[in-house]
């Protein structure tokens, strides 16, 4: 299972600017960790399917949050559950 979590922050003094800091956990009961490909595949060492897909569908950790329209889910969600087939 893949928890996704999201922190939404200003960008500091004297500005209206809001951003978003994501998070993961391997399971409900873990402490949040910062969502990158390295902390994912750390967190799921033996899906090498996982790996291989985290590398082929994102080129860089900003795009793990994007949003898969058609399906109506996260594409890392969709990525996750397609490795474990």
């Amino acid at each position: 299972m893949l928890y996704a979590y999201t922190q939404t922050t200003g960008s500091g003094k004297g500005t209206s600017r809001h951003y978003s800091i994501y998070f993961f956990s391997a399971d409900a009961s873990l402490t949040p960790q910062a969502l990158t490909k390295d902390n994912l595949k750390a967190a799921f060492p033996n899906n090498h399917k996982f790996h291989d897909s985290l590398d082929a569908n994102f080129k860089t950790d900003g795009e793990l949050p994007a949003y898969d329209t058609f399906h109506k889910m996260f594409k890392l969600n969709r990525v996750f559950h397609n490795s474990l087939k």
